[in-house]
């Protein structure tokens, strides 16, 4: 019997060391995936600081914003697709499709053709 309960146990240990190895594995893969550095599309490790080439005039009230707003709007300029899936939240009675309305007014052909304050608000 006690002969029986040794092999039991260095199945049991030999298990649990597997186990253990498994989840180490994943979450090593997991770190790794979650890690970031990396500069792909939708990427937010680098933030630009100018807003588009093809985008209008900067008004007057948006020159004179804190940094932090300028840079919302500059972040919002290089992300339309993400914002637009984003519910309004500047107050406008749900004027606004999407989050990306509140920055910047757009053409049929989705060309940026005004800033918008509501974002600022």
């Amino acid at each position: 019997m006690a002969t029986e309960q040794r092999k039991l146990r260095r199945k049991w240990k030999g298990w649990h060391l597997a186990a253990l190895l498994l989840m180490l594995v994943a979450l090593a893969g997991l770190a790794a995936g979650c890690g970031g550095g990396g500069s792909g599309k939708g990427s937010t490790t680098q933030v630009a600081d100018k807003l588009p080439e093809d985008f209008p005039a900067e008004p007057a009230w948006f020159k004179g914003m804190p940094k932090q707003y300028r840079e919302a709007y500059i972040w919002a300029a290089y992300h339309h697709e993400e914002l637009q899936y984003i519910p309004c939240y500047c107050g406008c009675g749900e004027m606004h499709g999407g989050n990306s309305a509140c920055y910047y007014q757009r053409d049929a052909q989705g060309k940026v053709i005004a800033f918008d304050r509501h974002a600022s608000a």
